[in-house]
Formats: structure tokens, sequence, C-alpha cells
């Protein structure tokens, strides 16, 4: 093993130029050993921090309904373990086939994801662990899909392995394929259908992958494989126009969208009612023409998202993007400006923009950089013990590196004089400024190892940071969830409950075990008329004029009830009052 490892390394700084069976031993050694790396990112505190608002508590409630707990055999009947699976399946089964939440019809996302979170919920039962782990396991694969990937574009190693470490080291991709959502998948099985895609063009039978991955992506968000695919068919058409010719490729196409196709049609045919307006038209088509739910922003809002959460790599892309543009007539950049370009196009012009909508660009962003980090590799003599000609580098990179150890020694700084609860936050930062420290005065010293200890220094402060309670940055935006659900959950009983906060929390519906519904948001003539309790803040009793006194509180919230409201047609005085209230700025 120690040979083996020697043998690695010394590949890693002469290119990895060698052919045959050793070839394949050695890329199999390296995406393992990659995939390794990504484990204690993604595993690391995965159940710490509560389910966060909107995306996750929406998942992990329609997950529930999938596994519908109410529906396994129960006295006794888990006595015989065939009948337990039999019926475990058989209600998964129809799970998937009619999502829903809150026994409404759910059309927004197709359940495959769901439906693997429902299996663990079943498994080990409910908790913040299962709800992440599949998403949270698919991204890691991604990390040595897309070395992989590398290996069939790049003639030589090393460029793959720059690519899947600036990769592994995104901290976007990190923290968003840990959620509870459905992005990591989505990446995951964007590179399998672009390896297939690109190993197709030696071996026609791998194209049959690109059908798979594409079904993959369109059973897991829809109309989003369509885009990704048809992006790679483009590509193909471009760099192997032969392909488009090849029966595996239709075949794969038929059979890999088969699934996907049969699941929308039985949506269309027998499934929620005016499934094609509500769940392709309104939750899909619809957000390229027109921002959903006023998650409007500017054309450059995704260069935004590149500069804000990018680093370290992102300084070094516009390099690699220069060199893909010069090279373009190679697959690796044809593949850069097509699937990269391409998408980057798509999500801009598109009206409605949310933050997870550039996940799929990150992988492409690290191909697009890993040559360049290799030419920075050869330049400086790599691992040393080879000849070479020195060659400069671009001097903004060093002051950009020394601008970033400024900014982590400032964050390091700021948090170690804060609260307790903040020290969390100061590991990460000292650890970024110790690494990017050391990896600046590399680079000054032109030693080519500055690149493996910036991704070093990049590593280990993700990994303080996952292992802390803030990596789910947005749970600091509400009041925290599970307490406020343990009040709604002991008072309130099979009675519909009701807030006066003007947006909904799934996470808080989640953790009640009943849907918590905002009021104001409501047409009056909706309010309910049967009994339902009421969340509502503290200092909002005497302004709704509720004389009886709260069953619990919680974080500045308390739980009123259980009270009724007459018909709209009647005189209510405490009907007015809330639509008084919902009415007020």
């Amino acid at each position: 093993m120690v040979s083996r490892l020697r043998q690695w390394l010394k590949q890693l700084g002469r290119g990895g130029e060698s052919q045959g069976h050793y070839r394949v031993g050695l890329d199999r050694l390296w995406a393992l050993g990659l995939w390794v790396a990504a484990l204690p990112l993604y595993w690391v505190n995965l159940g710490g921090p509560a389910l966060r608002d909107w995306d996750e508590g929406t998942v992990a409630q329609v997950a529930r309904e999938i596994a519908d707990p109410s529906l396994l055999p129960r006295d006794g009947a888990w006595s015989n373990a065939l009948l337990s699976v039999w019926l475990s399946v058989q209600n998964l089964g129809q799970g998937l086939l009619h999502p829903t939440m809150w026994d409404q019809a759910y059309v927004n996302k197709p359940p495959l994801m769901h439906g693997l979170i429902a299996v663990l919920f079943q498994v080990w039962g409910e908790s913040e662990w299962a709800a992440r782990l599949p998403g949270a396991m698919l991204t890691a694969l991604s990390v040595p899909l897309l070395y992989l990937v590398g290996r069939e574009l790049f003639v030589t190693r090393r460029p793959a392995v720059f690519g899947a470490i600036a990769y592994l080291t995104l901290l976007p991709v990190v923290r968003h394929g840990r959620l509870a959502m459905l992005d990591g998948a989505i990446i995951c099985f964007y590179l399998v259908t672009v390896l297939a895609g690109l190993r197709s063009r030696r071996d026609a039978r791998w194209s049959l992958g690109i059908g798979l991955g594409i079904g993959l992506m369109c059973l897991t968000k829809g109309v989003l494989g369509l885009c990704l695919g048809g992006l790679l068919l483009g590509f193909l058409a471009w760099d192997t126009p032969r392909m488009l010719r090849s029966g595996y490729l239709w075949s794969g196409l038929v059979l890999g969208m088969a699934p996907a196709v049969a699941w929308y049609g039985n949506q269309t045919l027998g499934g929620a009612d005016d499934f094609v307006q509500r769940g392709l038209v309104d939750q899909a088509l619809k957000r390229i023409w027109e921002p959903v739910e006023n998650h409007r922003g500017s054309i450059l809002y995704y260069i935004g998202e590149l500069l804000e959460w990018g680093w370290p790599w992102v300084m070094f892309l516009p390099w690699g993007l220069a060199k893909a543009w010069r090279e373009r007539s190679l697959s690796w950049g044809k593949l850069i400006w097509m699937l990269g370009g391409g998408y980057f196009g798509v999500i801009s012009l598109a009206q409605t923009k949310l933050p997870w909508y550039i996940m799929p660009l990150y992988p492409l962003v690290a191909l697009a950089i890993g040559p360049m980090l290799a030419d920075s590799w050869d330049r400086l003599g790599g691992l040393g013990g080879e000849p070479y000609t020195p060659g400069r580098l671009p001097k903004i990179w060093l002051g950009l590196l020394g601008l970033l150890v400024m900014v982590a020694l400032a964050g390091g700084l700021y948090f170690s004089l804060g609260s307790e609860a903040a020290l969390g936050l100061a590991i990460p930062f000292w650890f970024l400024f110790a690494g990017m420290g050391l990896s600046a005065w590399l680079l000054w010293r032109r030693d080519a190892q500055w690149i493996l200890l910036l991704a070093w220094g990049w590593y280990v402060a993700i990994v303080a940071l996952m292992a802390s309670p803030h990596w789910v940055f947005e749970l600091g935006d509400a009041e925290p969830a599970k307490p406020m659900a343990a009040v709604i959950r002991a008072g309130a009983e099979s009675v519909p409950v009701y807030t006066t906060n003007r947006i909904e929390r799934p996470s808080l519906s989640f953790y009640s075990g009943t849907r918590v519904i905002p009021i104001c948001p409501l047409p009056e003539a909706l309010y309910p008329v049967e009994p339902f309790y009421f969340w509502i803040k503290s200092e909002e009793q005497a302004i709704l004029d509720i004389a009886e006194p709260p069953l619990g509180a919680a974080e500045g919230w308390q739980l009123q009830g259980p009270m009724q409201l007459t018909q709209p047609t009647a005189e209510d005085e405490l009907r007015s009052r809330i639509t008084n209230f919902c009415n007020t700025p």
C-alpha cells in the first residue's frame, strides 16, 4: 500500500501519462481517495442543526407522508417479517405514485429523493440525519465522478486531480449538498450523464447511461433534467456528431426516460387535478418568464453568487475560461462553453432567481480551473525532482490570496471576541488564516505546493464549519422551530392550527406534526369556522383582545385556544379583530 501511495504521488508530479491496466488502477485509486476525503465533509454533524425553511421542511414532510407510519403494521404484525416488508413496499409505491403534502397532492417536484428519505424514515425513524443522508451521500459521490469526467477530457491526470480537489472544497457545494434538498442529487446524476456521454465516444454502449442519467434528473427536478440533458446532447453534436446516429444513444434515451415519462403520464391522466398547469407550468416553465413568489434578480445575479461563495477557486476562473476559449477546438473547451456557458445563460435569463439554481454550474467551474492549476503546478516544478522551466504566474493571485488572509484574520478576531456561541465560527476562520497564509508564502517563494496547501486549508476549515452548529446559516433568520413545535404538539390535538405569522414555516409544521397555517394571507371567506388553535406572538394577545391564558409559550410565541369563529355572514368580534390585524401593514 505504501509503494502504491508513493507511485500515486509520483504520477501526480509527472502528469500520469501511463497507459493500460496500471492507468485504470491508478484512476480507481484516485477516485476512491477523493470519495474517502469527501465523506468527512458530508458526514460530520449532519443531523445536528434543525431542518431549515423552506425546502428542507417541505421535503421532509412529503417524505413522511410517503412513508406514512399510520399504515405500517401494528399490534404484533411486525412478527411476520415478510408481511411487514410487503406492506412497507406497497405503502412506498403508493406514496411515490401519488405524493401528498398535508393530504393535498404534491406537484412541486417528482418524488425520487423524497422516496429515498422515506425509506430511511421507515428504517431509522424520522430525524434530521435521515432526511439529509441521501442528498449528502449522492453529493459526496459526485466528487470522484467529477475526477472521472476530467480523466475523459484531459490527456494528463493533473487537470482532473486539481479540478476534483477544487470541487471538493467548494463551500456552496458542500453546504447545499448536505441539506435535505434536491440539488446535490442533481449534480450527481448530471455527472453520471456527462461521464456516460464522454465514454460513449469510445464505446457506444456507454450512451445507454445518458438516458439513465437524464431520467434520474427528470425524476428529481423535472424540466431541469431536460435542460441539462439537452445541453449535453448539444455538446455531443458539436464534438462527436456521429453519436447522434447511434442506436445505443436513442435506445438509452427511450429506456432511461421511460420511468420519468410514465410517472408524469400517471400524474397527468390519473393524479392531481390540473397537474399540467400547477406542476409543469406554474412550478417549472413559468419561472423562465416570471419571478415566482417574487424571487427576482438582475441578469448578473449569479455572477454575484460566484463572487460571494466561490472562493478561493473563483479567482482562477477568468484564466480558466480564457484557456478554455483558446482551446475550444478540444473536447474540454467545448464542454465548458456548451454546458457551462449554456446553463449560465439559461439561469441568468430566467426571471426567477434562487441561489441553488447555480449548483449544476459548479462542476463546470472546477473543470475550467483544473487545467490552470495544473499549468501553475508545472511552471513551479511540481513536487520537485523533475526538470522544468520556471514560468511566471499572474501577480494578482498573490494579492488576492493576501486579501483573503486579511479577511480570515478579521473574521477569526471578530468571532473570537464575540459570544461563546460564536466560537464555532472563529475556528474555521483561524484554519483559513493559517492555510491561506502559508499558501501565500509558498506562492511568493514560487513553490508549486502552494496549491495543495490552499486546498488543505479550505478543506480543514469547511470540516470545522460543518462540525459547528452554524453551518445552516438560515436558521438564524427566524425563531428556533423545535421548542415552538413542542408547545404546539403538546397543546393542539386533532384540531387545526392557524398563526398570525404572514409567512408559512414548513419546518415548524413538520416538527409540530400538524400544518401551522398563516391566516392573514387568506381571504376572510376562507377563515376557519371549525374549532382551531391560534399561534400568536405574546404581544398580540392584547391586540387581538384574547382573554384566555395561553396553553403554552416558547420563543416569544404562544398557543391560544381552542377557539371558533362564526360564519362570515354573522357578527363576530374576534373575526373582526383578526381582519383588522391582518389588514394593518
